[in-house]
């Protein structure tokens, strides 16, 4: 729940009369879980994108759902406005630090299980996963020297907040979302980006909505679990060749025995 349910036990001490949050899908039913296990009510507003499967997902986590605008920041004023008229603890699904800190906790676990990595690969939609896997690998290079492990960071054209952002110099709003992959559906990816940005190797690629799909195909095919376009936007890093392509700019510098780098896929 990367670091949703800390920010619900935080201020729960504070006599809290619920929560609220926005998504498109997965950060939601992340606060509803978190505040089902302590107990408090949750809201959660989502866009009208939202799959029907997912709404029920999160009423099954025990929370009221609410539709509200076509697209994620639509859905994220309202629960902003829910929050002040009903004094209810709003949680964003993305720019938060305890959300950045619970993701880094990622980076800590492959560190303590297979050593340094070469390279992660992650989607991004507003920046949190982003965010908390920068973090890890700045706290992790001061520790091990991890500093240089460079991130691919993969997005979906017309949800491409974040390759947008490193275009200009800094977050700007794409406009609209017309990306397949809705649970990337962010206008604009969290500043805290480019305040961790000198610190870490970034490399932004975006694929299209068919390379996306491709890659949760092909995923399917290999390990028979299937995930969605955001995912599948994160998988394209490998099917679609990006990484092999990388690896050979030597941008990524695997181990040369490595039996991962020998089984990449090809596109």
């Amino acid at each position: 729940m990367f670091g949703r349910k800390s920010s619900c036990v935080q201020h729960s001490a504070g006599g809290i009369k619920g929560v609220v949050s926005s998504s498109s899908g997965n950060a939601g039913q992340a606060a509803a879980h978190a505040a089902r296990r302590l107990n408090l009510p949750a809201t959660v507003v989502v866009p009208s994108s939202t799959p029907p499967i997912m709404a029920d997902k999160l009423r099954r986590e025990g929370a009221t759902v609410q539709v509200h605008g076509a697209i994620w920041d639509d859905a994220n004023k309202k629960a902003q406005e829910l929050s002040r008229e009903k004094d209810l603890l709003y949680v964003h699904p993305f720019h938060h630090p305890l959300i950045w800190e619970g993701v880094s906790s990622l980076v800590d676990e492959v560190v303590r299980q297979c050593g340094e990595p070469s390279c992660f690969v992650l989607s991004v939609g507003g920046g949190g996963l982003l965010c908390g896997v920068m973090t890890g690998l700045i706290r992790n290079g001061t520790l091990f020297g991890l500093g240089h492990v460079p991130i691919l960071a993969m997005e979906t054209q017309g949800a491409h907040c974040l390759n947008a952002a490193l275009a200009a110099g800094g977050p700007v709003s794409i406009g609209s979302i017309t990306s397949l992959a809705k649970t990337l559906g962010a206008l604009t990816v969290s500043d805290e980006v480019f305040r961790l940005l000198p610190r870490c190797v970034v490399i932004s690629r975006v694929v299209s909505d068919e390379e996306a799909v491709h890659a949760c195909r092909r995923f399917l095919d290999d390990h028979r679990y299937l995930v969605e376009p955001s995912c599948g936007a994160a998988l394209a890093g490998a099917y679609g060749g990006h990484l092999r392509m990388l690896i050979s700019q030597g941008r990524v510098s695997p181990d040369r025995e490595s039996p991962q780098t020998a089984s990449l896929p090809r596109p």
